[in-house]
């Protein structure tokens, strides 16, 4: 059994807390902001079944540089014609950015 959550987003490099077992599904906008959807194991109840971890998302412009990280998304917003890329960095080490 799983649930679908969503997490607001903003520019630039996030930590964020999700459970162990997140999957980001999408990546897009939802009005004026950034979304992410991601699925998580839970209980009948709905409640996650994992403890969470961190979780390191960058979120740049085109033709801004990247330091890498796993590609999840591009999302275009209809409104304004902006365009951002989505990367998840499994090698964020937070004490060199800090």
């Amino acid at each position: 059994m799983f649930t679908v959550h969503k997490l607001t987003l903003s520019p630039f490099i996030e930590k964020f807390l999700l459970p162990h077992d997140a999957e980001i599904l999408h990546f897009d906008w939802q009005g004026k902001n950034l979304c992410i959807w991601y699925k998580v194991s839970c209980s009948p109840e709905g409640r996650p079944l994992c403890v969470e971890k961190p979780v390191y998302l960058t979120i740049a412009s085109t033709g801004l540089p990247i330091n890498g990280g796993r590609y999840i998304g591009t999302a275009v917003s209809q409104e304004s014609g902006l365009v951002f890329h989505l990367f998840q960095d499994h090698n964020y080490i937070e004490a060199s950015h800090g």
